[in-house]
């Protein structure tokens, strides 16, 4: 009887680990929805409340997007200044994590650093970095041995909507970063 009972929890576990449909709190959510953005056809992955995380790739490009809705637009000012500092932070000189006679730190040569933008679009604005990535798609690869990646991380906030696209842009190393941006609008 013991046995039957542990081997009934198995089976159980296994079966609703082979559904096509991922188990959030509680809720399926359909992993197959696309929704089109900006020529892309994306895949919706999660869906939390006001917050959706969608995906898309191909052999060439691969897009992380989350979109924020309903934001209060007394806070887009701070939640967009707060993004952009974390990111920002990732070239700034630190010391090395260890101990030594001297005191030694390290920075990402200039011409490896993340290049920052910002403009005023007619329905909300957009700031982003343009950088390179390493195979692991992150930021901060900091010499020509560890590119892999034309990278761009965006936040496009569209008044209209009272939303903030947070994306990750990766492209080969001949893709053009300006041609993605020219793309983004509300």
């Amino acid at each position: 009887m013991k046995w039957s009972i542990y081997i009934l929890i198995i089976i159980s576990i296994f079966l609703i680990g082979c559904t096509k449909d991922k188990i959030v709190f509680g809720e399926i959510k359909n992993t197959n929805t696309i929704i089109s953005l900006w020529d892309y056809p994306f895949i919706l992955t999660q869906s939390e409340g006001n917050i959706q995380f969608l995906n898309y790739f191909d052999d060439n490009e691969k897009i992380e997007l989350i979109m924020i809705m309903d934001i209060k637009k007394e806070y887009v000012n701070e939640i967009i200044s707060d993004k952009i500092t974390m990111f920002n932070s990732l070239y700034q000189e630190h010391e090395v994590s260890y101990s030594g006679q001297y005191t030694r730190y390290i920075e990402c040569p200039d011409k490896f650093k993340a290049k920052y933008y910002e403009r005023v679009t007619k329905d909300g604005k957009l700031n982003y970095f343009a950088y390179y990535s390493n195979s692991n798609y992150q930021a901060g690869a900091c010499s020509e041995d560890l590119i892999n990646f034309k990278s761009a991380y965006v936040l496009l906030y569209c008044d209209i909507k009272n939303t903030i696209f947070e994306i990750k842009y990766y492209g080969d190393l001949n893709s053009n970063i300006n041609k993605f941006i020219s793309k983004l609008n509300c």
